[in-house]
């Protein structure tokens, strides 16, 4: 009777046990339910994996996206790509120096130049330019030096899709002052048209050209001072110079 009565009480205080868990086994349960939760969210299609869990890949087409992207981001810093060779919006500066043999009247006289140009194109392969010469005259009567402005057009026409070759024409006219009396029985001021052709190469990867030419050269004073104080000059002018962006 007795030992019975103890077996009926404890199995009323497993029951207990069983059904009725205890603050330290609801933390258990809570706590599992929680990683089930977190590794199904983790292995869903919508969370990529992190950086440990797989290896980092990176090919050709996304190296390259990435550079015009940089690139990009340098125009918008305020880096505009250069303006190509032939197309308005670019100003250009050259650095050169000629030298014409000429007849006045049978006398035969050697001209130099030191020149500085500066040129845009107003549309494409059309180029404006206006040019700083400092000159040297060798001529029977007394040598001389001047110094004169010009402005000239210029038509180009590339001999490559990439513009690293054009040949070019070009016109315009100028005034010249000097020392002496050039040519020898004219008068100190006198107009310098000019005509001639020539082309231009771009220097390796950059910007900058090399440019060259021949011109018709010729001086007089249009008949200003009459035509016994005209003796015009005219000769051929060898040209070479220098050009790169501003």
């Amino acid at each position: 009777m007795f030992g019975r009565a103890l077996a009926d009480g404890a199995s009323q205080t497993y029951s207990r046990r069983v059904t009725m868990p205890g603050p330290l086994s609801a933390s258990i349960v809570v706590t599992t339910a929680l990683c089930v939760l977190c590794r199904v969210v983790a292995a869903s299609p919508d969370n990529p994996p992190a950086p440990g869990d797989a290896p980092l890949k990176l090919d050709a087409d996304e190296i390259r996206w990435n550079d015009a992207a940089r690139s990009s981001s340098d125009e918008s810093l305020g880096k505009p790509a250069p303006v190509p060779y032939g197309m308005p919006g670019q100003w250009w500066l050259s650095v050169g120096a000629g030298v014409a043999a000429a007849q006045t009247d049978g006398d035969f006289a050697a001209d130099g130049r030191l020149n500085l140009t500066t040129s845009t194109f107003l549309v494409e392969d059309f180029e404006f330019l206006m040019e700083w010469d400092f000159w040297g005259f060798m001529q029977d009567g007394p040598d001389a030096v001047g110094l004169s402005w010009s402005f000239l057009l210029r038509v180009h026409f590339p001999l490559d899709d990439e513009r690293n070759t054009t040949f070019f024409l070009d016109g315009g006219v100028g005034v010249l002052g000097s020392t002496e009396r050039v040519p020898e029985d004219g008068t100190f001021v006198n107009l310098i048209p000019k005509l001639g052709f020539g082309w231009s190469h771009r220097l390796g990867d950059s910007a900058d050209r090399l440019v060259g030419g021949v011109r018709w050269h010729h001086i007089s004073n249009a008949r200003i001072s009459g035509e016994e104080s005209n003796p015009s000059r005219d000769g051929v002018m060898f040209y070479l110079g220098y050009t790169f962006p501003l």
